[in-house]
């Protein structure tokens, strides 16, 4: 489905958000492919994992919670994964995938990618344990708890050097 939601600003301008999302329904008997609208997260549930039958929440987060330490930057967009039931954890491990664009395959930009998830308590982008496929383009971890996931990497600057041209007798 998807949200929109209009309204102003403090200073009386227009302020206008529209965001997609997933909301999928987990069996406890039976494990579960789930992923964002954009096709960009996957998740998968194996079976114990719920209670009981709940529905989760995949979302696009359209401002993350903070910025990663620079020079690290949010690779594409931050996503957040709910649960219904208030339920925060996993009684098994899920494992999640994120893909990144297929432009940057083979860049030097891909070798410092990692994926964390955000800590409410601490208000830090903690990096999860992973596996960078490089072949798919995604990093993919085991995780057990609701929260917002993102691809954190370094922009890194090409060492160049420009030179002015100065020309003599024009």
């Amino acid at each position: 489905g998807s949200v929109r939601v209009s309204g102003t600003d403090g200073e009386g301008g227009a302020v206008d958000m529209s965001s997609a999302y997933s909301l999928l329904a987990v069996s406890p008997t039976v494990g579960s492919d789930l992923f964002s609208g954009d096709g960009n997260l996957a998740l998968h549930v194996v079976s114990g994992s719920v209670p009981v039958q709940t529905y989760v929440v995949i979302a696009p987060v359209n401002a993350p919670p903070a910025r990663p330490d620079a020079p690290s930057l949010v690779v594409g967009s931050a996503y957040e994964v709910r649960f219904s039931g208030a339920l925060t954890r996993l009684a098994r491990p899920a494992a999640l995938r994120l893909h990144y664009h297929p432009d940057m395959r083979g860049s030097n930009y891909t070798d410092t990618l990692r994926l964390d998830v955000w800590n409410p308590t601490s208000g830090q982008w903690e990096p999860l344990e992973s596996t960078h496929d490089l072949r798919r383009g995604a990093l993919s971890t085991a995780t057990d708890r609701a929260g917002i996931y993102a691809l954190i990497g370094q922009a890194e600057l090409e060492n160049k050097v420009y030179l002015p041209l100065v020309l003599k007798g024009w």
